[in-house]
């Protein structure tokens, strides 16, 4: 019986150890043999070192899926604001929320100015217009407003006409860029442009906090 029992587990480590595979890197003695130690120890080293290389590899490929998706998120976004656009709003060095009233004549008799939509066929004068660039939660205002996840791309409610009342003003160094803003409808539209843009539910909602807090307080010109 003893002679049975040796011979059985001398088969089954040696069964063990021919099923990793047979490949350079595995023992090539078998148990018993004065090698066998050695070429375990480096067997398992090398295993250990794919290992780290498979969890390395892992971590870079999930690095590279993360910054494809970051940048995705404000593809749609970026080709609707334009770079240049894009950037003036994420980092404006002053921003104004203003009130407006269309109006029929251009031609203002007082100091505050008109201003185009689109084709130019209406006009709008500024009734109202409030400093908001040190308000508070406005960076976050600003990230969103250039980010896709903040819009329901293809959709538009034709049962809702925007009746344009108030815009965003964000100025920096070049162009300064003019965001007509509806809550009613949730639209927005860059000044200029033809395309109306619908706000989901989040943006909405920030941009409704952000419009009661200042038109409440601010003191417009």
């Amino acid at each position: 019986m003893n002679s049975l029992a040796a011979f059985q587990s001398y088969f089954d480590e040696t069964t063990s150890i021919l099923s990793i595979g047979l490949h350079e890197n595995r023992p090539s003695e078998f148990p018993g043999s004065p090698n066998f130690t050695h070429c375990t120890h480096n067997y398992m080293i090398n295993r250990g070192s794919l290992l780290v290389y498979g969890i390395l590899a892992v971590a870079t490929a999930a690095g590279i899926v993360t910054l494809i998706f970051t940048w995705s998120r404000g593809n749609q976004a970026l080709e609707y604001w334009g770079t240049e656009s894009a950037f003036e709003i994420r980092h404006a060095a002053t921003i104004e929320l203003i009130t407006i009233l269309q109006v029929e004549d251009p031609d203002i008799a007082n100091d505050l100015a008109a201003f185009d939509l689109s084709n130019g066929s209406k006009k709008w004068k500024i009734i109202k217009r409030i400093d908001i660039t040190k308000a508070r939660g406005l960076t976050h205002m600003q990230q969103a407003l250039i980010e896709d996840a903040s819009y329901q791309w293809g959709e538009t409610d034709v049962s809702c006409t925007p009746e344009w009342k108030h815009a965003l003003v964000f100025t920096g160094k070049k162009q300064p860029v003019t965001i007509l803003i509806d809550l009613n409808c949730g639209q927005l539209i860059q000044q200029g442009k033809q395309q109306n843009l619908v706000a989901s539910p989040i943006l909405k909602a920030g941009l409704q906090t952000v419009f009661d807090e200042q038109l409440n307080t601010g003191a417009g010109q």
